[in-house]
């Protein structure tokens, strides 16, 4: 297993439950994963875990006072959502943020989600890439329970970030050890 369900909030898991995952729930896609690989989507073992589990899953935020975050919208597992019919952002994060993406679903404005293959979670669209976490555990618990800020993990040329955030930090990622690496870089706005 990859997920460690243990690990999950009550609250998370209560919203989680409420929208119809309970423990143990595997959801069969082999048909599902066999249309993406013809896209040009490669599965690995987090996004199948993650998607057997979740699949079909929309989980409401909870209330938040974060003005960044206030608006969010569900989050929706699905498997044919978060690859939108293209592949070209899975193949931009794979150049450019390093790693093993996988399309998992949307959140925030219809954003496409994805999980790299070492369990970090990116949300993408708009020109943005939003950094939820480096596992799927705390990225569920951004993504529902809206319990810290939303940052910016990557910028394409000429975006700003958003949500906007005081201390000019982004992130940047490596890879060592087969672990996501994620250092805090300054952010300069574009001239």
């Amino acid at each position: 297993m990859y997920i460690d369900y243990q690990s999950f909030s009550g609250e998370l898991t209560s919203s989680l439950e409420s929208a119809g995952w309970y423990p143990g729930r595997r959801v069969d896609l082999a048909t599902e994963f066999e249309f993406n690989r013809t896209q040009g989507y490669n599965l690995h073992p987090y996004a199948r875990e993650f998607l057997e589990a979740f699949h079909g899953i929309e989980v409401e935020p909870l209330p938040t006072s974060d003005p960044g975050l206030q608006y969010c919208d569900p989050l929706i597992v699905d498997v044919y959502l978060g690859a939108h019919g293209d592949s070209a952002d899975t193949k931009w994060l794979n150049r450019e943020l390093g790693g093993h993406w996988y399309p998992v679903g949307e959140w925030n404005s219809k954003m496409a989600l994805y999980i790299d293959s070492t369990g970090a979670v990116v949300c993408t669209g708009l020109g943005w890439h939003w950094f939820l976490g480096p596992s799927i555990e705390e990225s569920l618990e951004l993504a529902v329970r809206l319990h810290r800020p939303l940052r910016c993990l990557n910028l394409r040329p000429g975006t700003a970030p958003a949500p906007p955030y005081d201390d000019g930090l982004w992130f940047k990622t490596s890879i060592e050890n087969g672990k996501r690496i994620y250092e805090k870089q300054h952010y300069y706005p574009p001239k």
